[in-house]
């Protein structure tokens, strides 16, 4: 790094002052006559910081670094903010590998200039000398933002880039090679290559660097043929044999030469090292092409290849060197590298630092080394099993032919590193501790050579280390040989060679067979075969990028070979890229009209693109070239379910276990089949079949797997998938614990399986087991921390369990809140009823996106949008259909406020149904509800298509959705439109940003005119509240004392019996305020898990509460709790979300209520009610004025006798209670929407009846 001049100093003629002689002198490069009159001016000026300065640099020149230390010193002695003086000792004592000094000195430079780009350069090039390659990346991005033309910026970015394997960026920087002029780049009167197609253009790409990076680069080639170029390669004289070899390249020239007569017209040129960046330019080019947007490194094997009569030369000079194939393992090396190349000194070991490896026994050792490293064996007698090659290899064809003979090649940084992983042969390679981009990060393995292993130094100049490393792995490598039977050398005839490759392919052997592709391909790369069959040794292998290349090589040297085409687009298949395996499909079968397998997959790719239609008469297709073909009939079964015809799918299923009754695929999909058509009893028994004849396999696995990370196969994912799908069965149909049993199974193969685990998760909360839920979500969590959906679980579970430390802050739930409207890429919004409860109190406005998201996804889900049936009106005399849809039509709160409606409907105007997926309870609100409607479906188990169908046939009027996003809802059946009038209700308190329902009904004050703005649907509101009430609610008589409820008999009881998600941590502390307040006020909430008890309990005695004071009621029969209600002086609201049916029954059993109205539907409940009961001094706006008021009744008897009084005086006539009045007003609003839905061009302008 260069030293900083110091800036206060100007040059002048020869006779001036000292400082200003010395300094011109130094910018001559008269360093010799410069230093004694530097050391003069510090005499004449030692209170010049510049002056010290200058004097530092000269002596650092002059290797006196004591000398210059202390002038470095001095100056900033005299000058603390000197900025060039704090540059100048931090590359002294980098210098000195004096690391934290060096980079505090260079980090106080660029505090002093913190917008110099100079200083910030220079210390990333600090960062990066110490090992710290984050922070240098970092900083060189910083210096390029501070000058976007910082030359060396942009260039050792480039370099931090490439080493961090942002490979798509680095290269783009890596173009600013050639204004740092290093190299020079070729002069060429042609323009230059942008990346565009060629159309056949004839290109020059040039070789600018050594032989290493041309190596490295020619992997690139083959794209630019792709485009449609004609390749003329110019590399240097020893590559040419390799480089005309290269499959599509046209002619080869030396470089420094003239054009070779085969170059014919250069159109347009480009180096060779410029392909990466310049082949990301242009997005118009072939799907697997290299694209900014996809940029994956190529890195298939071999990329160089050696002609045959080169190789079969080798075989028998390499004999006839004593080498004994089978019994000696044959390693190739090189230990030294290019003197000339900075930085050579310490990236090569040279051979006496290695020397130790020729003591390891059963070594053939082959020399490859060239150059002045040979200087090494000057002197040294070599070991008996030393062969030295030197005068025998004339050019890289011939060391490229030596390589594929070997077992191994250990070298030091060198082209001989990059030819053998070029020829994917083995290679280890010997590196220093510092970092080049050309290896990456990586302790052992490099992105850019699958082959290769490298060997680092684990410090600097550490070389005994590597020495010991490579040893121990030499040492392994030739008893694993001895424990072999000797293996005879393989042939050198390629269709030999390629014939053991297939068979141990087909016997599993996978790395033997890549090693006979390998061969094959060194020395016949336009055999489309081995290209072909590369393809699928490397796709079993599990590297799907590897795959691809090797199949599309074998299209680019065979294009007729229709096996490549077909298998790259299987591949694509596979990897999701649908419209471009249905191209590769096509192309296949235009070589190869009647091959089955790609009508087939044509098939399933066309039903993945959702062209249904084509897709079974593809397969219909396939079924006439082969009538029974397995996986055509597969491909047929999987359209027609796609298609939604399932009895037809089922059919085909069966009949093709007729022929296949081993199939366990048909066996999978006939269950699935079975699953959607609702018949999960007849489906069960098809994942079990599964199951049970996989189940030795996966044992198996799962035994291997344990020590060895043995990956699933086939058979392993076919279990897993199958043992899943029974569990969803299970869980469809109610058998929850069977249905949780199998999901555990599952996660003891496979813990990650995230969907079992989610399954599981709500299987535990709906058995009422919080904690394991919560544990299940968490890990759910741990595995995609990103999924909003689960977040927002978790935070309402732990809410549900008032584990209120872990909830996250305010910010952080508004932040998820947001999330849950556009969520990452791939997950779908979260039902938002959880957010309607968070303790930040979202309001109307910041809860609406999440809900529109949500109702979107929901019907993009169905296929929709979907047209509703048209309205009709009924002739005279006709009722009209009102119909209302839910899963609590048994004992629950819905049922409890809405019993008194369905006896009080007219049922000679309205002919009323109910639609229930709900259980029978057999409970006395079940047996009156039958009594008290025309019509009630059960449709429990059945999918929401089904549900819709039967609705739309059963000719609905007005459909009304009582459960929106709560708990068990159905949301799937509104969106398909069964009803021409359809309107949500009472279930669920916000807005359901869902287009298809045509009102919500709400009234003036849970749906003020000042929310509209917030919801999708319009707003029908009803004259007192929206929620309903019975008014013939039965109240038990058992003489119930406060002792039995263990309750204080003199206490003043403060009651809230709302759901536990209900409580935040905030309105509980003001509870406990008031405790403190008043200390005969005792606190009753509903009872709940031991755990909730605890934290509840806790949080009292953290806020200085007696937690004796808080007694907690079981769940009990609903007259029974009504008087134990009665029992309560006070019962206090829920802030976020008010409480609903637990209000209504509070004021029924004449206990004065204090809620606070907030900024949301759900936390405008309570106002609601209270206003509707006749009681609105209850109502409250902030929480101060509700602590305030809740403690003026608690301190003032007579008040809340005076609130009960005026309760029990208006039970009578107040709205709340007039069920047969609210019953006049909902079937008034319900006409008056009917009325104008059949308005022709009807908009729905909702008014209050």
């Amino acid at each position: 790094m260069p030293e900083t001049e110091p800036r206060t100093v100007a040059p002048t003629a020869d006779d001036g002052p000292p400082l200003e002689r010395a300094f011109a002198l130094y910018q001559a490069q008269q360093f010799e006559a410069a230093l004694p009159l530097a050391r003069r001016a510090v005499e004449l000026l030692p209170r010049r910081a510049d002056a010290w300065t200058l004097l530092g640099i000269l002596e650092k020149r002059h290797e006196r670094l004591d000398a210059a230390e202390a002038a470095y010193r001095q100056a900033l002695s005299l000058q603390p903010d000197y900025p060039d003086a704090w540059n100048n000792l931090g590359n002294l004592l980098r210098d000195r590998l004096q690391r934290d000094e060096a980079l505090a000195a260079y980090r106080r430079a660029v505090e002093l200039n913190p917008n110099g780009a100079e200083p910030t350069h220079n210390w990333a090039v600090a960062l990066e000398h110490f090992g710290e390659w984050d922070a240098a990346l970092a900083a060189f991005s910083r210096t390029v933002e501070l000058d976007p033309g910082h030359v060396d910026g942009h260039w050792n970015r480039a370099l931090a880039l490439l080493l961090h394997g942002r490979h798509a960026e680095g290269f783009r920087d890596y173009e600013w090679r050639f204004t740092r002029r290093q190299p020079e780049p070729r002069v060429c009167a042609e323009p230059l290559w942008d990346g565009a197609p060629l159309q056949g253009r004839t290109i020059l790409i040039w070789a600018e660097q050594g032989f290493g990076d041309a190596l490295q680069c020619l992997r690139f080639v083959p794209e630019v043929v792709r485009r449609g170029g004609r390749v003329v390669l110019e590399v240097l004289q020893p590559m040419m044999a390799l480089a005309e070899r290269i499959p599509g390249v046209a002619a080869v020239t030396p470089r420094g030469g003239v054009l070779s007569p085969q170059a014919g017209t250069i159109d347009c040129h480009v180096a060779l090292m410029s392909l990466p960046a310049v082949l990301q330019q242009h997005p118009g080019v072939p799907a697997n092409a290299i694209t900014a947007e996809r940029f994956t490194l190529p890195r298939l094997a071999p990329s160089v290849h050696t002609p045959p009569e080169r190789l079969h030369a080798w075989r028998e000079r390499l004999l006839a060197h004593g080498w004994q194939p089978g019994t000696e393992l044959a390693v190739g090396w090189v230990w030294a590298g290019n003197p000339n190349v900075r930085n050579d000194a310490w990236r090569s070991p040279r051979l006496d630092a290695l020397a130790g490896l020729l003591e390891v026994e059963g070594v053939r050792w082959f020399a490859l080394q060239k150059g002045p490293g040979r200087q090494d064996l000057d002197g040294r007698t070599m070991p008996a099993c030393w062969v030295d090659l030197d005068a025998q290899i004339d050019d890289f064809a011939d060391t490229a032919a030596v390589i594929a003979q070997l077992d191994l090649v250990i070298t030091s940084d060198t082209s001989v590193a990059h030819l053998a992983g070029c020829l994917g042969k083995p290679v280890w390679v010997t590196l220093p501790w510092q970092r080049d981009w050309r290896y990456g990060m990586d302790a052992t393995r490099s992105d850019w050579y699958p082959s290769m292993r490298l060997f680092r130094q684990p410090q600097r100049g550490d070389w005994p280390a590597v020495e010991q490393a490579v040893a121990a792995a030499l040492h392994e490598q030739v008893r694993q040989r001895a424990g072999h039977t000797p293996v005879p050398l393989p042939p050198l005839d390629a269709q030999t060679r390629l014939v053991q490759a297939f068979e141990a392919f087909a016997a599993g052997q996978l790395e033997t067979a890549r090693s006979g592709c390998t061969d094959v391909l060194i020395g016949e790369p336009g055999r489309p075969d081995a290209w072909a069959l590369l393809g699928a040794i490397h796709r079993r292998l599990g590297d799907a990028d590897l795959a691809a290349e090797a199949y599309q090589r074998a299209i680019d040297v065979g294009p007729g070979f229709a096996d490549a085409w077909r298998n790259l687009g299987l591949l694509r298949k596979a990897q999701g890229h649908h419209e471009e395996a249905l191209r590769l499909l096509d192309a296949a079968l235009s070589h190869a009209p009647l091959d089955r397998q790609a009508h087939s997959q044509r098939s399933d790719v066309l039903r993945l693109l959702g062209r249904h239609d084509e897709a079974l008469l593809a397969a219909d297709d396939t079924l006439l070239l082969e009538p029974h073909a397995l996986e055509a009939l597969i491909h047929r079964g999987n359209a027609l379910v796609a298609l939604g015809r399932l009895d037809e799918a089922v059919a085909t299923y069966r009949a093709g276990l007729q022929h296949h009754p081993a199939a366990l695929d048909l066996h999978y999909n006939l269950g699935i089949a079975l699953q959607r058509a609702e018949r999960p009893a007849e489906a069960e028994p098809h994942f079990e079949h599964v199951l049970s004849t996989t189940r030795q396999g996966v044992d198996l696995w799962n035994l291997a797997r344990r020590p060895q990370g043995v990956p699933a196969d086939a058979t392993v994912h076919l279990h897993l998938r199958a043992s899943y799908s029974l569990g969803l069965c299970l869980q469809t149909r109610g058998d929850l614990p069977a249905a949780a049993a199998e999901y555990r199974r599952l996660l003891t193969l496979d813990r990650q399986h995230f969907a079992s685990r989610f399954n599981l998760a709500a299987i535990y909360l709906a058995l009422g087991q919080h904690e394991r839920a919560l544990t299940e979500y968490e890990v759910c969590l741990d595995l995609q921390p990103g999924h909003v959906g689960v977040q927002l679980d978790v935070v309402h579970l732990r809410q549900q369990l008032c584990d209120w430390d872990r909830l996250p802050d305010a910010e952080s739930q508004r932040a998820l809140a947001r999330a849950c409207a556009e969520p990452p890429a791939g997950l779908d919004p979260p039902s938002p009823f959880a957010l309607l409860s968070l303790p930040c109190a979202l309001t109307d406005a910041e809860l609406a996106p999440a809900a529109r998201a949500h109702a979107l996804h929901l019907m993009h889900k169905a296929g929709g949008p979907f047209a509703p049936p048209p309205a009709r009106a009924r002739a005279p005399g006709q009722r009209l259909r009102l119909a209302y849809a839910s899963a609590d039509f048994h004992n629950h709160a819905t049922m409890h406020l809405m019993r008194g409606v369905f006896e009080r409907h007219d049922r000679a105007r309205f002919h009323i149904s109910l639609y229930s997926w709900g259980p029978d309870d057999g409970s006395h609100y079940r047996e009156q509800l039958l009594d008290n409607v025309d019509r009630f479906v059960d449709v429990a188990g059945w999918n929401e298509s089904r549900i819709a169908e039967r609705i739309r046939a059963d000719d609905i009027d007005v459909l009304i959705d009582l459960k929106g996003y709560t708990r068990d809802s159905r949301p799937g059946v509104f969106v398909r439109r069964p009803a021409p009038l359809q309107l949500t209700w009472l279930g669920y308190p916000g807005a359901a940003g869902a287009p298809w329902f045509d009102a919500v009904i709400g009234d003036a004050v849970v749906t003020p005119e000042s929310v509209a703005g917030a919801y999708v649907e319009p707003i029908a509101r009803l004259p007192h509240s929206y929620q309903c009430t019975d008014h013939q609610q039965a109240i038990a008589r058992t003489g119930l004392t406060r002792t039995a409820c263990g309750l204080p008999e003199h206490a003043t009881v403060i009651a809230c019996f709302c759901t536990h998600y209900k409580l935040d941590p905030d309105t509980f502390a003001l509870w406990m305020r008031l405790l403190k307040a008043v200390p005969t006020a005792w606190l009753w909430l509903i009872d709940g898990p031991a755990l909730v008890r605890e934290r509840l309990r806790a949080a009292a005695t953290a806020a200085g509460v007696d937690a004796r004071r808080l007694v907690f009621a079981p769940v009990w029969a609903k007259d029974r709790h009504l008087e134990r209600l009665q029992l309560a002086d006070l019962f206090l609201d829920t802030r976020v979300y008010n409480g609903h049916t637990t209000v209504s029954d509070a004021l029924w059993a004449g206990v004065p209520v204090i809620t606070r109205q907030g900024q949301a539907f759900a936390a405008r409940v309570g106002a609601s009610l209270l206003q509707a009961a006749g009681l609105p001094q209850g109502i409250t706006r902030s929480d101060s004025d509700y602590e305030a008021l809740a403690l003026q009744l608690l301190r003032d008897r007579d008040l809340r006798q005076r609130w009960r009084d005026q309760l029990a005086s208006r039970q009578r006539s107040a709205p709340l209670w007039n069920t047969a009045g609210f019953v006049r007003d909902l079937e008034a609003l319900v006409t008056d929407l009917w009325q104008q839905r059949l308005e022709p061009n009807h908009a729905p302008e909702l008014a209050t009846p």
